[in-house]
């Protein structure tokens, strides 16, 4: 008991210590803030990541501890549903009255479900830890989103759906989708391995796959639920072709528009099918419904890959023809980013005669001419002010000083 004591107290100091350290530069940083009036940018962050951290926090930990909890409790009800099935049982925190000369020993559930419990608690707080740092901003933008005014010619939305909204969407889904995921994966491994799951034959033929029916449950609702937001998330998948890199434009091109997001509805579509087939799971034995949408969900997705490749091929015989429109596009929305639009156009025709006394009249201009190109003369500095290799020239800045009373332009290079 002296050392776990001992232990306990060395375990606080150093937590505290912790804390301090991190407190005290937190401290200084906020009065700085303070004292430069800008107290609400500082506290921003930090109440977004708290907020965003116990939010993460509570909804990992009601996820991960509810599947384990399930998994457990779906582990005892099959070891229970038929003898066909090997029993099996741990050798970890055994009842205290069992009997030393007795092989197996039964679980104790209450210790297993605190273990579950804990380890629960430990995997949110790093996942959660993790959330923050990834997901404050996208929260703070979500929430304090604002319209651009200015809707895209695809899907008719506010710019700002892509700059704000989606991205938090996105984040929460593959959020959910990684943690219920694993849990998945975990109990497709675990089940097997303890004997309660047997193959009888051809494997495709109904009744081949014996499940018990706690275990068939559990996959039936934890599929259908994934394939859901698998589904979302192949609708919101649509809206990304406008940040595509991979065509002959920046954005939306032919073959996003015929053929990535009817790929991404019939994907969605087929997913929206593989939960309604995988919920009917839970009711019926028979593992083919899942199996044969999922089999169509990946031959689908691998004929709209091809078919992707094939457009690609016939956009480019036919490049200027089929991509004009989109171009005409991508130039528009440029030239509204960079509020280029507003530009007025003026034709000087450069017919003017030039005579001396123009000349005279705009010498200022005419020598702040720029001779010189930037690019070149960093080659030209490099190859005769470099007298030793680690001698080089990042760049060459481009400026205008007071020289002789004139203003003149100067190509400026540190070595």
């Amino acid at each position: 008991m002296k050392g776990i004591g001992k232990f306990s107290i060395f375990l606080v100091l150093i937590v505290l210590a912790i804390f301090i350290k991190v407190f005290s530069g937190l401290y200084v940083d906020y009065i700085w803030f303070k004292d430069l009036g800008y107290t609400q940018l500082f506290m921003t962050p930090i109440v977004a990541k708290i907020a965003i951290g116990i939010i993460s926090f509570l909804i990992y930990f009601l996820i991960i501890g509810a599947m384990g909890l399930i998994i457990f409790k779906t582990f005892v009800n099959a070891e229970q549903e038929k003898p066909l099935f090997r029993r099996f049982t741990f050798h970890i925190f055994p009842h205290e009255d069992q009997p030393e000369e007795k092989v197996v020993t039964p679980l104790n559930k209450k210790k297993v479900r605190l273990v579950i419990i804990i380890a629960s608690l430990l995997i949110s707080l790093m996942l959660s830890l993790q959330t923050v740092g990834s997901g404050w901003m996208k929260l703070l933008e979500f929430i304090n989103a604002t319209g651009f005014g200015l809707e895209d010619s695809v899907f008719h939305k506010d710019i700002s759906f892509y700059v704000f909204q989606l991205p938090f969407y996105n984040f929460v889904l593959n959020s959910l989708i990684s943690s219920l995921s694993l849990f998945l994966v975990f109990s497709l491994f675990f089940f097997p391995l303890t004997g309660m799951i047997k193959i009888w034959g051809n494997f495709f033929k109904k009744g081949s796959l014996q499940i018990p029916r706690s275990i068939r449950r559990f996959w039936g609702g934890l599929m259908g639920i994934l394939f859901l937001l698998i589904s979302l998330r192949k609708i919101l998948s649509m809206y990304g072709v406008l940040f595509s890199q991979t065509g002959y434009v920046s954005g939306a091109g032919y073959t996003e528009i015929h053929v990535t997001i009817p790929l991404s509805i019939a994907l969605a579509v087929i997913g929206l099918l593989c939960a309604a087939f995988s919920f009917a799971f839970i009711f019926v034995n028979d593992h083919r419904l899942v199996l044969r949408p999922l089999i169509a969900y990946f031959i689908i997705g691998f004929l709209g890959t091809a078919a992707h490749g094939v457009v690609q091929y016939m956009v480019s015989n036919n490049e200027f023809v089929l991509e004009r429109p989109y171009i005409e596009q991508e130039i528009k929305f440029t030239r509204i980013a960079y509020d280029l639009n507003e530009i007025k156009m003026k034709d000087y025709p450069g017919n003017a005669d030039l005579s001396l006394e123009t000349i005279n009249k705009n010498r200022p201009t005419i020598e702040n001419i720029r001779l010189n190109d930037p690019v070149p003369l960093k080659t030209v500095l490099s190859q005769n002010q470099g007298l030793r290799y680690y001698y080089r020239f990042n760049d060459i800045d481009i400026d205008r000083y007071q020289l002789d009373g004139k203003t003149r332009q100067v190509l400026l290079g540190a070595r």
